[in-house]
C-alpha cells in the first residue's frame, strides 16, 4: 500500500494471462478518436485526436446518429465506453453526429492480469509483449480519466493499442487499501480476508491493498476474536477497528 512513484515497476499477479492480440490492419489509417467521455445525459461524446494535434472535441449525438461495431452493424451506445478508438462521420443539419464507428484499426485486450508496467522506461509488458507507454497515455478508472500512478498490483486492466503503442488503459477491477487500528490484543497473530489474504498483524496501522469487493476479515488471538464483512472500494481507505 501507499503512495507510488512514476519509477515504480507495478506487476499484475494474477493467473496467467493468454494473449488474445488481434491483427493490425496494414491499410492508411482513417482519422482516429480515443473516447475521453460518453454523457448519456447530456448526449455529448467527448473525443480526443490520436493521429495530428491530439486536440480534445466534444460532439452532441442524437437518435440519428448510427453507432457501429468495427464491421459497420449497429450496435448499442453502451459499447462505446472511455478508452474505445472510434472514427466519425459528418455532422448532421442539427450539429449532431452522423455515426460513431468503432475502428478496426487497433487492438484491443480484456482482463488483462499478467503485465508489467515500468513508467521510467516507459514500457508495458503483457504477458512477454513490450508495448510503448508514456505519462501522456490515458488511464481510466470507472470510465473517468485517473492516473498511471493510480493502477495496483492486483487490478485487472483493458488495454488498447495501435501497433506497438498503448493507446489507452482502463482499470476494470480496482483495489482499495485496509488498514488495521487498535490491534495491540491481535498483535503477531494472523490476519485472514476473504480467500486470498492471510498474513500476520505487524504493528498498529498496518495496511493491507486489496481488490474491491467485499470480504469477511477474520481475527483470533488468546480466546478473542471474530468475523466481520468488510467492504474495500476503489481507491478509498476502509479503517477496521
Amino acid at each position: 500500500g501507499g503512495c507510488k512513484s512514476q519509477d515504480d515497476v507495478i506487476v499484475g499477479k494474477k493467473a496467467p494471462y493468454e494473449p488474445q492480440e488481434k491483427q493490425v490492419s496494414a491499410k492508411k489509417s482513417s482519422n482516429l478518436y480515443l473516447i475521453r467521455e460518453m454523457n448519456m445525459a447530456e448526449e455529448t461524446i467527448t473525443l480526443q485526436a490520436i493521429t495530428g494535434d491530439d486536440r480534445v472535441v466534444r460532439y452532441p449525438y442524437s437518435l440519428a446518429t448510427k453507432f457501429e461495431n468495427r464491421f459497420g452493424d449497429s450496435t448499442s451506445w453502451n459499447s462505446f465506453y472511455p478508452g474505445r478508438v472510434v472514427t466519425i462521420g459528418d455532422r448532421l443539419s442539427d450539429k449532431t453526429l452522423s455515426k460513431v464507428t468503432l475502428t478496426d484499426e487497433v487492438w484491443e485486450q480484456e482482463d488483462v492480469k499478467k503485465y508489467e508496467l515500468d513508467m521510467e522506461k516507459g514500457m508495458l509488458t503483457i504477458g512477454k509483449t513490450k508495448y510503448h507507454f508514456n505519462e501522456e497515455t490515458p488511464v481510466f478508472s470507472n470510465d473517468v480519466i485517473a492516473s498511471a500512478t493510480d493502477i495496483g498490483r492486483e487490478d485487472v486492466l483493458r488495454v488498447v493499442g495501435k501497433d506497438k503503442d498503448i493507446l489507452s488503459v482502463s482499470i476494470t477491477t480496482g483495489h482499495g487499501t485496509i488498514k488495521l487500528m487498535n490491534t495491540e490484543l491481535f498483535q503477531n497473530s494472523m490476519v485472514s480476508i476473504g480467500k486470498q489474504m492471510f498474513t500476520e498483524i505487524t504493528e498498529e496501522g498496518m495496511e493491507i491493498e486489496m481488490p474491491e469487493g467485499t470480504y469477511p476479515l477474520t481475527v483470533a488471538n488468546d480466546g478473542y476474536g471474530g468475523t466481520k464483512d468488510i467492504e474495500v472500494k476503489r481507491g478509498e481507505t476502509t479503517v477496521v477497528d
